[in-house]
């Protein structure tokens, strides 16, 4: 492995840290501003890696969550940013298949970010983050993909504390 794709994972270590822990943040605002941090750093090492539709991704899905994060978004404004996004990419990119998934991760994600739904969010994160597990390895950046598959896991774990399918540690569970 070449030094730029180390200093890339390294990178992407960082931003893994603050990912996971995404994964385990129950209030939308808090999750959506903890992103930013995760996806600048993400998109830096994207960039390294020549990932340059990832790269793009994560910085549009900066802008996004901060505005997301004053008022609900609109549908001109998640048609806007799907736009802004997918013509950056179009025009930037190397093209093939591999460039849509974190262009089709990140429009699915702004599509749903209004909904009141905590484990809805949360399922559609899984399913876009499952795209970028295949992305990340494409790219050599394994440290990401490993993330990316420990962030899914600790979705679906928030899920089910969600659900009530599991009892957080410390809490004051009845038994019967």
């Amino acid at each position: 492995m070449d030094n730029i794709k180390i200093i890339a994972n390294a990178v992407a270590l960082a931003a893994s840290f603050i990912m996971v822990g995404i994964g385990l943040i129950r209030d939308k605002r808090r999750l959506l501003i903890t992103q930013c941090a995760q996806f600048g750093l993400m998109g830096l090492s994207n960039l390294m890696l020549g990932g340059v539709s990832g790269c793009i991704s994560n910085f549009v899905s900066i802008a996004r969550n901060l505005c997301c994060v004053r008022r609900d978004m609109s549908l001109a404004l998640k048609i806007g940013f799907s736009a802004v996004q997918t013509v950056l990419t179009l025009l930037v990119s190397r093209g093939g298949a591999l460039e849509i998934l974190p262009v089709l991760a990140t429009i699915i994600y702004t599509f749903c970010l209004n909904t009141q739904n905590p484990v809805l969010l949360k399922c559609v994160m899984a399913a876009t983050q499952s795209m970028w597990v295949v992305y990340d390895f494409a790219m050599c950046n394994y440290v990401a993909f490993t993330f990316d598959v420990f962030t899914i896991c600790s979705i679906l774990v928030s899920i089910a504390v969600l659900k009530g399918l599991i009892k957080p540690r410390g809490s004051s569970a009845k038994t019967v």
